[in-house]
């Protein structure tokens, strides 16, 4: 493999990453790891449209007829990685 990989399947990968990114000659640069690392956080949670205001019509909908829960369908639980061992990695990174 040369490169940062299309796609990542588990957290294994994402260890695998981290340790070629430690190393001089990897090819795996550390700032895209870090920015994968932010995206897979970033997309943790996601907004849906409260109870109370499903039946108003879409044109009606305010910012407040929304809020921000857990997305189950989030890569990071799809990986089975936390956010605490995200930025354990983050921190291991960033001494390189």
């Amino acid at each position: 493999m040369r490169g940062f990989p299309k796609t990542i399947g588990t957290k294994q990968d994402i260890l695998n990453l981290v340790g070629l990114a430690e190393q001089d000659d990897g090819g795996i640069e550390s700032e895209d790891l870090i920015n994968f690392l932010d995206n897979l956080i970033a997309t943790k949670r996601h907004y849906v449209v409260k109870a109370e205001a499903a039946e108003k019509p879409t044109e009606e909908q305010t910012p407040d007829d929304y809020e921000l829960v857990d997305n189950p369908n989030s890569d990071m639980i799809r990986l089975g990685i936390t956010e605490d061992e995200i930025n354990q990695i983050k921190a291991q990174l960033e001494e390189v």
